[in-house]
Formats: structure tokens, sequence, C-alpha cells
């Protein structure tokens, strides 16, 4: 399914392309070989080494008593090894960034298309302005990139940025799906825009505004209960701090346009960006895109 998929496949030819060799850069699901030549016993001395209480977090959220679910866990373990184990980190040193470009040719209705340079650790305190900035460029229907390149001129039938973080480094990476003939014009609007924050910064009610979609998404994840679950235990597991609510609203509102500009220039001005893209033949030579920094 996801091989049919060209719109999911470019992000992971993305990040190939990225980090190059660094575990980062391999996908995900794998590969049909990687995947058929799996055994059992592998699968069973993994889940053996790794799934084991001093690996996992239980969270829960809803209408529980906090005694019962610690019984419950209790009982559900008992039997398993107790030595805590920490596997799969390889270090704190991030991966080195390429400024590559991949083109996989599909005889596809459209170019898919990703473009994006490194950004921050999950855990660097200043990911809630990156949040910020990432909602301002293209998250969400009122950002630059869909206003500019869909609302005013009909380029693309779906535009976005997305911000990831991971352990020790993180991916801003911006989406477009458009007609292969305009490729050219989409890259070159997309770089302008991402110059012109490089240079300029964002406006206060783009912050505003920026800020309010952050806070918002936030109450609207309180009023389902699996949400709730899932931000205790990513907090415990990733984080190693779980915020309150009001806690996050406090850090939110906190960022300032300085801040902001001081990390367009620092990730988005100062680094190598690559470019991926999954469509027919004609489009090529779009390498040129690949620079040090978007308004080279």
């Amino acid at each position: 399914m996801h091989e049919d998929q060209p719109d999911d496949i470019v992000h992971d030819v993305f990040l190939e392309t990225l980090w190059g060799t660094h575990p980062l850069g391999r996908r995900v699901l794998g590969t049909t070989e990687t995947i058929t030549a799996m055994t059992r016993d592998q699968i069973d001395a993994y889940y053996r080494l790794h799934y084991r209480p001093g690996n996992l977090v239980v969270a829960a959220a809803g209408s529980l008593e906090h005694g019962e679910v610690v019984d419950t866990v209790e009982k559900a373990f008992r039997a398993a090894p107790a030595s805590p184990q920490r596997h799969g980190r390889s270090g704190d040193q991030a991966p080195a960034l390429r400024p590559g470009y991949a083109a996989v040719s599909r005889p596809t209705e459209q170019a898919h298309i990703v473009y994006g340079t490194g950004a921050m650790s999950r855990s660097d305190p200043r990911r809630w302005a990156f949040g910020v900035l990432n909602v301002v460029i293209g998250a969400g229907m009122s950002s630059r990139l869909f206003q500019e390149v869909r609302e005013k001129r009909g380029w693309v039938y779906s535009i976005y940025s997305m911000h990831s973080s991971f352990a020790d480094s993180g991916t801003f990476e911006i989406y477009a799906g458009t007609a292969p003939s305009r490729a050219r014009d989409v890259l070159s609007l997309v770089r302008d825009e991402i110059a012109s924050v490089v240079e300029s910064g964002i406006t206060e009610e783009e912050i505003e505004r920026g800020k309010g979609h952050l806070k918002g998404s936030l109450v609207l994840g309180l009023e389902d209960t699996g949400g709730r679950m899932s931000r205790l235990g990513k907090g415990e597991l990733v984080h190693g701090e779980i915020l309150t609510p009001d806690e996050i609203v406090e850090r939110i509102d906190a960022v300032t346009a300085e801040d902001i500009h001081a990390l367009a220039r620092e990730f988005l001005g100062g680094q190598p960006w690559a470019l991926a893209v999954i469509a027919p033949p004609e489009v090529s030579g779009l390498d040129d895109y690949v620079t040090s920094a978007p308004r080279a």
C-alpha cells in the first residue's frame, strides 16, 4: 500500500537523500527484501531484548482509579524480566546533512515534491518557537505557502510544511503536489517565501495566529481521552517530563519574534537543503534548487 502512494514514498526518498546511510535515513517500514528475510527467531529475540518493563511506559486516561491501574500493570508484568535495558540509541551526535537531489521517475499525474533541511531535536527548548514558525510557513490553511501557492495561484492540490523531531536531530520538510509543468514554478515560490522569512522574519500578526493555532490544537486534543493518554505517555517516554496544559500554553505564549527570526536564520538559512521528487520523466533538472540556503 505504501509503495502505491507516491505522496508517502517521496518523504522516504527525501530522508534517504538528506541523511544518507545514517539510521535516520532508513525507511521505517523496511523493504520487500528485509521484510521477507526476517525470521521468527529474529523477531522473538528482538521482542525479548527490548519489550521488558525497564523500557516500557504505561499511560492511562479516563474514568479510572490510579491504584487499580498500578495493580493491573504489576500483575501483568510480574513474570517479566525486571532489569532495565536501554537499547536503540546510537549516541547524541546529530547526523550530517547532505545537500542532495533525488528524482524518481514514475508515470504519476502529479509531481510530488519534498524540499527541506534539518531541524532541532525533540528535547530542544526552542521547539515551541519552531512550532509557531512551522504554522506560519505551511501548517494550515492560513499559512504563507497555502495562501500564496494554492489560494492565490492555484498551482498545487496540496502543500504543507512539517517539523519532525528525533532524539538527536530533526527535519523541516515542505511537501507540494503539483502538475508536472508547474514543478519549477512551485519550487521557486517556496524558496522565495523561505528566503523572505530568513531575511525579514514574520509579523506579529502571524506570530499571534501561529500561537493560537498551537493552543487551539492542544485544547481540542484534551477533548479526546486517547489524546490525553498519548500526551502523558509521550511526555514520560520522549521528553522526560509531563507538562500540564497550562505549562504548555505558557511556553507557547513566551515565544517572541526575535526567537523565531533567530531560528529561521539558523535552520532555514544556514544549512544545506535537500530535494526529492517523484514525477513523470519530463520533470527533470531541478537540482539547482539544492543549495546551502534557499535564498542562495
